[in-house]
């Protein structure tokens, strides 16, 4: 401290005689030189220590023994030896022998406070003697005492040149950001500088001249009610304290004060104020600053700046050397040149307004390429400022040229050395190895976010401690063996185990080696961990898993095989039983081509082929296997390529399908024969609709008809005429009955039938009715299970198959074979039937009808049964499609089998009745029907029939009420409550049907005898009521005596 002490005021005292000088003691009112008349630029940066070593003059420092201690570059200039030389060497040792005895003197008088002016010789490295201006004064420490002397000697021919740099100096020391103040013993400003302008707030006209003692803060070397005008004050004082601005802020300021001698023997005091408002958080930083200020005033001389001064004319007037260094301009080249214009390229243009700037007296600061006299340019930045005289007139301009290329430099591998250095932060830290540092005795430097995760420690748990915690103490002198060979330079590689935070042992492996420090030598130990407990316990599961594939492959039922350059190499149990051999032993190194079918085999290798050279999508595929056997197997096959003992090979698994295929076929034909049988459904629907009208219509026909045949007298002309219409619309009732047939909607009369009985019976007509060129064969089987059904609806199937049969022989010979029996129909035999696929397995009778004729192709077969689809020229195309009706009413079915030339066999199975006997029909004698004095209700929407039924029943002698709908039949029979012995009731109506009228008119009269009439049969017809009770049933169309016939019998109970 005491050494920085001494350096500060040694600087302080330099500077002040050194501007006095170059300023040929030219005084100002106060007696000293004034300096701070504002408006110089400031200049961030330019310190005390900067000032003393740019100046000219020689500076030198010296203990009391005369051992020399500081030595600016001034020094080294003027009498060639360098600062290094002369640190610690005699200050006689400049002074020729001769005049050593004065230089002695003058050394005792500066000791004893005494500032000495005079001429002196000084000697120069070289031998020569130089006549030096001399001033040596007494520097002393903080408390006071004198801990040496400073010298300031200056070449007496250079006066001028030492003008220039006293202009230079004080240009500086009015650009500096401090506040620089002088002031007389008895506290008068002397100078106030553009700093202390900036800082306080007072210009320096309002200051210089006062005493300011309401503005700076006291100086803390005056001791208690010691005088302002005391003689001396004792070394380098510094505080930090408080100022009050112009505008009555308080700043916090760090002063430094110390005394200087000035011109004429007079001692001045300086304070200097540094504004640490801003920085009283950093303390550390500003004592680093003012420790870093004070040595660079130990070392003024390393300076690179550049330095250019300029008149207002634009002439160079001054370089200092380090612009020759720095910008490549001589100052033989320069120095005199008028309009010297450094910037490069397009920044003339900007620098030409900033320059005009500081001749008017602003500052500026700007940065530039600067050029050289060889062209090339040079970043750096430019303080420009005015240069003003004693009297505040602007004299030039100094310019500060500082070159930024190594600062460019130096950022820019700063930012990237930052940006490199955050990028492996970033990877280290989002590494998913732990990684982790240790210093050379073992404590954990870093330790990442992975290592946290992998161990459980966080960092600032582990950070300073060793690796004990996570070493198992049984390995603990292994870890030490690897971490000697690390710090031998060797990089470690191992795997052992850890310990985690919750006492867990994981396998980890890790890499062990040293990290460099600054100077290159090893200074650390890099360890990077990777957690391989995973990879045991995969290594653990996947010879599990080796194994239970081996074993699923071996019992798997799938066949599994390897082939290699078209042999098979492997194969399992499944595989060999699949194409036939005892072993998988018999089907190594047989070639694939004898187990591929020959039909397939080249498109099978082609495919291969194709798999091995990256085709994708190729499987799996179905393809025919030809067993050891020679026989074959339809199989799934799905293949892929992959190494096999070094060498591509094919992995095959081959699942039989043949059982698959099997359903598929019955699955596809179940589904054909679904949508046929919705097909004929719909058609069904259709035929019953048109049928159920056709008979509204033919009742009106056949029911007028045979009234008019009644009336009119048996010789009349119009009889045969009338006969004819009634014979064509029974003809169309035929017609109806079989559409009806059709869709299972004809009238049902279910009865005990013997199938081998109703084709007997039927024997006779049977041959009358086939071909004359057809040979018919009987074959009964005997003990034939009874049916329930209709036995003439039954009939009209045998006869329409026979018909069909007849008409496929043709004009050729040919054979219609009979056949009855039982047979126990599978769920296989009834899905290729051509009714519905739901029909109950079971016991089934069946009459198959088989011929010898043309035969059908399967486009035929798939419409045989369609309404009017007919291949006969004269066929109406209803006889296949009543058959199909019929079977489906009796809950059966029909399975047909045919090829084109070979015939065609017809089956038909029907539900047998077990315990059920068939018994004969008696027949229904003839009776006379007579109505008389009964009364009639006839209910039915179609007007024509309306008014035919009830002609019928009035000329049979009933009276007849007549409604149009239900609605008005419930009217009339509920305001005529028992006055109606029956109701003949249509049952297909619009608005309140038949079904409802008759629940409407039962509820009203509980006796009521109703007969029902529709053009749709009479089970269909009944299923609509919940409970029939109903007195009769009648299908339209129907004749007036059959009504007759049906009234009388409900009449007669």
């Amino acid at each position: 401290m005491a050494r920085a002490s001494h350096a500060v005021a040694l600087v302080g005292a330099a500077l002040f005689l050194a501007l006095g000088f170059m300023a040929g003691r030219r005084r100002s009112p106060g007696g000293l030189l004034a300096a701070g008349t504002g408006g110089q630029a400031d200049v961030p940066g330019l310190s005390l220590a900067d000032v003393v070593e740019a100046a000219d003059v020689a500076i030198i420092g010296a203990d009391p023994g005369g051992a020399i201690t500081a030595w600016n570059v001034g020094a080294e200039r003027l009498l060639g030896y360098s600062a290094k030389e002369m640190a610690g060497r005699s200050l006689f040792d400049i002074s020729p022998p001769r005049h050593r005895a004065e230089a002695m003197e003058l050394l005792a008088r500066a000791l004893r406070a005494d500032v000495v002016v005079d001429r002196a010789v000084a000697l120069t490295r070289d031998g020569r003697e130089v006549l030096v201006s001399l001033s040596t004064f007494p520097v002393r420490d903080a408390s006071g005492r004198v801990t040496g002397v400073g010298s300031v000697l200056r070449d007496t021919g250079i006066r001028v040149a030492a003008e220039r740099e006293r202009a230079r100096l004080a240009a500086m020391v009015e650009a500096s950001d401090d506040a620089i103040i002088s002031r007389a013993r008895d506290g008068t400003v002397l100078t106030w500088n553009r700093g202390a302008e900036r800082l306080l707030g007072f210009q320096a006209r309002e200051m210089v001249g006062t005493r300011a003692e309401q503005v700076l803060p006291p100086d803390p070397g005056l001791r208690a009610n010691e005088a302002a005008d005391t003689p001396e004050r004792d070394g380098t004082r510094q505080t930090e304290t408080e100022c009050v601005t112009k505008d009555g802020r308080r700043l916090g300021v760090a002063a430094t004060f110390f005394s200087i001698p000035g011109p004429g023997g007079q001692v001045v005091d300086v304070v200097m104020l540094r504004d640490i408002s801003d920085r009283q958080r950093l303390e550390r930083e500003r004592v680093q600053a003012v420790n870093e200020a004070l040595r660079l005033a130990e070392v003024v001389h390393s300076t690179n700046d550049a330095i250019l001064i300029r008149d207002m004319s634009g002439v160079v007037t001054y370089v200092n050397p380090a612009f020759e260094r720095i910008i490549g301009w001589p100052a033989s080249r320069i120095v005199g040149i008028r309009g010297l214009d450094l910037a490069a390229g397009d920044e003339r243009a900007r620098m030409a307004p900033l320059t005009a700037r500081a001749l008017s007296g602003e500052p500026f600061e700007a940065e530039i390429e600067a050029r050289g006299p060889d062209g090339r340019t040079l970043p750096v930045r430019i303080s420009a400022f005015p240069i003003r005289d004693v009297d505040g007139a602007q004299t030039g301009i100094a310019a500060i040229f500082h070159d930024l290329s190594e600062e460019k430099r130096t950022e820019h591998e700063r930012r990237e050395a930052a940006r490199v250095s955050a990028q492996l932060a970033a990877i280290v830290e989002s590494s998913h190895d732990a990684i982790m540092s240790r210093d050379m005795e073992g404590r954990i430097l870093t330790w990442n976010r992975a290592a946290e995760q992998l161990f459980g420690y966080t960092a600032e748990e582990m950070v300073g401690m060793t690796f004990e915690p996570i070493t198992p103490p049984e390995l603990r002198e292994e870890a030490a063996g690897f971490s000697q060979r690390a710090l031998r330079g060797e990089i470690v590689r191992a795997e052992t185990e850890r310990l985690t935070k919750d006492g867990r042992r994981i396998a980890i492996t890790f890499s062990l080696f040293t990290m460099p420090g600054p100077d290159g030598a090893p200074a650390a130990l890099g360890i990077v961990i990777h957690d391989v407990s995973d990879r045991k316990r995969a290594d653990a599961a996947l010879r599990e898993s080796e194994e239970r594939y081996r074993l699923l492959v071996d019992t798997s039922p799938y066949g599994i095989a390897v082939h290699q350059d078209g042999l098979i190499v492997f194969a399992n149990a499944a595989g060999a039983r699949l194409l036939g051999a005892n072993s998988p032993e018999e089907l190594k190194g047989m070639d694939i081509r004898e187990v591929l079918d020959p039909v397939s085999r080249e498109i099978a290798l082609d495919r291969i082929a194709r798999m091995l050279g990256g085709e994708k999508g190729l499987f799996p595929v179905e393809q025919t296997y030809v067993r050891l056997d020679g026989t074959t197997v339809t199989v799934e096959v799905t293949a892929a390529p992959f190494i096999h003992e070094g060498r591509p090979a094919v992995h095959v698994v081959a699942l039989d399908i043949t059982a698959r295929k099997k359903a598929e076929a019955e699955r596809q034909h179940m589904e054909a024969q679904i949508q046929h049988t919705q097909k004929l459904e719909s058609l069904g629907v259709l035929a019953g609709g048109i049928a159920h009208d056709f008979n509204n219509l033919l009742a009106g026909i056949i029911g007028n008809a045979g009234l008019a045949l009644n009336e009119l007298p048996p010789g009349s002309a119009a009889r045969d005429t009338v006969r004819d219409i009634e014979s064509a619309g029974l003809r169309a009732a035929e017609l109806t009955r079989q559409l009806l047939a059709y869709a299972g909607r004809a009238r049902f009369t279910v009865e005990p039938v013997n199938l081998d009985g109703l084709v007997n019976e039927m024997a006779h007509l049977l041959e009358v009715s086939i071909s004359k060129k057809a040979r018919l064969v009987y074959d009964f089987a005997p003990g034939l299970p009874a049916v329930e059904g209709d036995a003439t609806q039954l009939r009209q199937v045998v006869m329409n198959l026979i018909t069909n049969a007849s008409d496929a022989i043709g004009d050729s010979p040919g054979t219609i074979t009979i056949k009855t029996g039982a047979m126990e129909a599978t769920r296989e035999d009834l899905l290729r039937s051509y009714v519905d696929g739901d029909l109950p397995p079971g016991t089934y009778a069946f009459v198959e009808v088989s011929d010898t004729g043309s035969g059908m192709d399967q486009a035929t077969m798939d419409r045989i049964f369609e309404p009017f689809f007919t291949t006969k020229f004269t066929g109406r195309g209803l006889g296949m499609a009543a058959v199909l009706g019929i079977i489906r009413s009796h809950r059966g079915a029909i399975i047909v089998a045919s090829e084109p030339g070979r015939g065609s066999t017809f089956r038909v199975l029907i539900p047998a009745a077990d315990g059920v006997e068939a018994a004969p029909v008696p027949e229904a004698a003839p009776a006379v029907v007579t109505l008389d004095g009964s009364r009639a209700l006839v209910v039915d929407d179609d007007d024509a029939v309306r008014r035919l039924t009830a002609r019928v029943l009035e000329r049979a002698g009933a009276k007849v009420t007549v409604a149009q709908d239900g609605h008005e039949a419930v009217r009339l029979f509920r305001a005529h409550p028992g006055d109606f012995d029956f109701v003949v009731l249509d049952l297909t109506m619009p608005g309140m049907d038949g079904a409802e009228t008759f629940r409407v008119l039962r509820a009203i009269d509980p006796a009521v005898r109703v007969v029902l009439s529709s053009g749709y049969g009479e089970e269909e017809s009944l299923a609509r009521l919940e409970s029939t009770g109903a007195a009769g049933f009648i299908q339209k169309p129907y004749r007036p005596a059959e009504l007759l016939e049906m009234l009388e019998k409900v009449i007669r109970g």
